[in-house]
């Protein structure tokens, strides 16, 4: 058997790519092992599927991650996958076997994920990038009843809360995926610490999309 062509993306760029069914796209980035960063198809005329394998080189086993949406079946909806980068390339392809029609056309991106420092109480007014994603590291050292909010928004922005988990590994403890500008919060108990959460912009249609991102302990 012939070994397949495997695609280099830069990470930063935006690369138009198409795939044919019922085809796979083959693609490794070159990153560095423990960042984070964001693998996201957009721009879809037909169904193709992004599936992320993390360290497997041999395209077999899917990685886990922190945040998914991979798994839109028989619609153009952008997918993406945030991932704590478990070595120095990333293995992912783009699926064609889901195609209605013979090519599907998408762009394909590998973007580092920025952390953002907040202050406990204090909102900030931030603004992602389209299809941007950013963590946000809260420092909140005393027990308590937390609520993590995004309220402001100009356009589709996603809330992923973390809790006290800095690799993202574990399940989002509160998933608001609300449509649309609608405000977005979780509130849950805190031992103490800081408090991690994802703001991810997968679903905006505008250039950029602004908000107000605020951590604070919990209304009684």
């Amino acid at each position: 058997l012939r070994a397949p062509v495997v695609d280099v993306l830069p990470v930063g760029s935006l690369v138009a790519d198409s795939v044919a069914y019922p085809g796979f796209n083959y693609y490794t980035a070159a990153v560095v092992p423990g960042a984070f960063y964001k693998i996201s198809i957009t721009g879809m005329n037909d169904d193709a599927d992004l599936l992320v394998f993390g360290d497997d080189g041999t395209y077999t086993v899917l990685a886990q991650c922190s945040i998914d949406n991979t798994a839109y079946i028989g619609t153009t909806t952008p997918e993406d996958c945030v991932i704590r980068a478990p070595g120095g390339t990333l293995y992912f392809g783009v699926d064609g076997y889901y195609l209605a029609g013979s090519v599907g056309f998408f762009t394909i991106a590998v973007d580092p994920v920025a952390t953002t420092s907040l202050t406990l109480s204090m909102p900030l007014l931030d603004a992602l990038a389209r299809w941007e994603a950013r963590i946000y590291a809260v420092p909140a050292p005393v027990p308590d009843d937390y609520t993590i909010s995004i309220t402001g928004l100009s356009d589709d922005a996603d809330l992923h809360v973390f809790g006290a988990d800095p690799f993202l590994t574990a399940p989002a403890t509160c998933l608001n995926t609300q449509i649309g500008t609608l405000p977005e919060n979780c509130t849950f108990p805190s031992g103490g610490g800081t408090l991690y959460f994802v703001v991810d912009g997968l679903f905006s249609s505008t250039a950029t999309v602004s908000y107000t991102a605020l951590a604070a302990p919990a209304m009684p």
